[in-house]
């Protein structure tokens, strides 16, 4: 809505939707990704229950 009104254009501001929904969901699971790989500062548990 906020692009629509700068722009005036329902295309603009359509494309720059979708555009920034494909972004953020990249942008997301690159992120989450490369975050579990990474390992510091995480304790193995042991199961202690006999």
């Amino acid at each position: 809505m906020t692009i629509f009104i700068f722009t005036g254009t329902l295309r603009v501001a359509i494309g720059f939707m979708v555009v920034s929904n494909l972004y953020t969901t990249f942008a997301y699971i690159f992120h989450e990704r490369l975050w579990a790989k990474i390992t510091w500062g995480i304790e193995e548990h042991q199961d202690h229950t006999g």
